[in-house]
């Protein structure tokens, strides 16, 4: 009997033949398919990829909330940011003027700059100087700069405190 690279096994020894066999097919294909009771073949079902596709949605609806809260907390600090550049250069102007001339009618004639008047028409900068000499006579002048008295930031503040220069 020659020799076949596959061996051809005969039925009587109750050997499968490697020729295509349909009935071992069907043994297969049953043997993988799961019993009755035991758990479903790995996959996803229409239940899981509806959970799936609900958690993605609130997943989504979060970032979205993150996003526009992150929006409006960028835009109140630049707002703010503003408010206290302008305070700091409307102190620098009032530190440099003589000492015999600070005082709260100084400081409601300042005015703001006209950015800040376009941007926000209602903004507005108050003050005061208060004169003081224990021990060393000095004068503390305080700024606040609100941008709308309507919105829910508090107003920019800046203190400082000036002294004489002894007379020569």
């Amino acid at each position: 009997m020659p020799a076949h690279p596959l061996p051809h096994r005969t039925a009587s020894r109750g050997v499968r033949s490697a020729v295509f066999d349909p009935e071992a097919q069907t043994r297969r294909e049953l043997a993988a398919s799961p019993a009755p009771g035991s758990p479903s073949p790995p996959g996803f079902t229409f239940l899981e990829v509806i959970l799936a596709a609900a958690m993605l949605a609130v997943l989504f609806a979060i970032t979205g909330q993150l996003i526009v809260n992150m929006k409006r907390q960028t835009r109140l600090a630049e707002r703010h940011s503003l408010a206290l550049r302008t305070i700091e250069n409307s102190m620098e102007e009032l530190t440099a003027m003589p000492w015999d001339k600070l005082d709260d009618a100084t400081i409601a004639a300042l005015e703001l700059p006209a950015a800040v008047r376009d941007r926000w028409p209602d903004a507005a900068l108050a003050g005061s100087v208060t004169a003081s000499s224990d021990p060393v006579e000095a004068k503390r002048i305080s700024l606040t700069l609100s941008l709308s008295p309507e919105a829910r930031t508090r107003p920019a503040s800046l203190t400082t405190w000036i002294f004489r220069r002894p007379r020569e």
